[in-house]
């Protein structure tokens, strides 16, 4: 914990992690058994005037790496901040079932800073420790469902912060055995800047986009895997992206 005392930057984590897809038949649905529902966009809320609003997400960069039977991704998120004033806030992510956080990171003065794992009780104490020094923490705990809450602060009037969290899930599988990975990537607003990279490592053909995703991703053959990348701008993102 004296790392996670000097870099204030502090998680409370917990859970396990789960399996990878096999490429499917071209489908125009998803594979029978998986779930359609898509997961709620991550949302960095603050309390202003008495109410709760979300600040934009002005950035949103995702790598998913994808080896045998687990996905490793990792998405780091900018928030803006328009208003005059200082904010804390409280970022609500939500994952696939059966995720487990891997990562998390706080940019503090510039630079992405490396949260370490505590205790839940320790974490909370540090947290509140270094609000009142005046240092940039982050808390990351558990909540209700499969959801984690990000404490950030201080979010700094007229500018922003970025938020790393990383994460290990299972690819799903369906009635059939075949499998599918899952990205959730549906958002009330468009994103101002996206930037995308799947890497299927060794897989037996070539992966398909089923759903979702910018338009045109597909997937090149890179080395010993298959990679699909997207970089655009001011873009609508309505469906989660589905991989087999």
């Amino acid at each position: 914990s004296s790392l996670c005392l000097a870099l204030a930057v502090v998680c409370a984590l917990a859970n396990a992690p789960g399996a990878l897809a096999q490429p499917a038949p071209r489908a125009s649905v998803l594979p029978t058994g998986i779930a359609q529902r898509p997961l709620p966009p991550p949302m960095l809320w603050v309390r202003r005037a008495a109410r709760r609003v979300p600040l934009e997400l002005a950035a949103l960069k995702i790598a998913a790496r994808v080896v045998g039977h687990l996905a490793e991704t990792t998405l780091t998120m900018t928030f803006s901040n328009p208003n005059n004033a200082v904010f804390e806030g409280d970022l609500v992510v939500p994952l696939p079932e059966g995720a487990t956080v891997s990562s998390y990171g706080l940019d503090i003065r510039g630079r992405m800073v490396d949260g370490v794992v505590v205790d839940k009780d320790e974490g909370r104490q540090v947290f509140e420790k270094e609000v009142r020094k005046g240092i940039d923490p982050g808390l990351v705990e558990w909540t209700r469902g499969n959801n984690f809450r990000t404490r950030v602060f201080p979010i700094p009037a007229k500018g922003s912060r970025t938020i790393r969290l990383g994460y290990v899930s299972e690819v799903l599988a369906d009635a059939k055995g075949e499998s599918t990975y899952h990205l959730p990537l549906t958002f009330k607003k468009k994103v101002g800047s996206f930037e995308l990279r799947i890497e299927v490592v060794k897989a037996p053909a070539k992966p398909r986009v089923l759903q979702g995703g910018p338009t045109g991703l597909s997937f090149n053959g890179f080395r010993d895997s298959y990679v699909a990348s997207s970089k655009v701008r001011n873009v609508t993102l309505d469906k989660d992206l589905y991989v087999s």
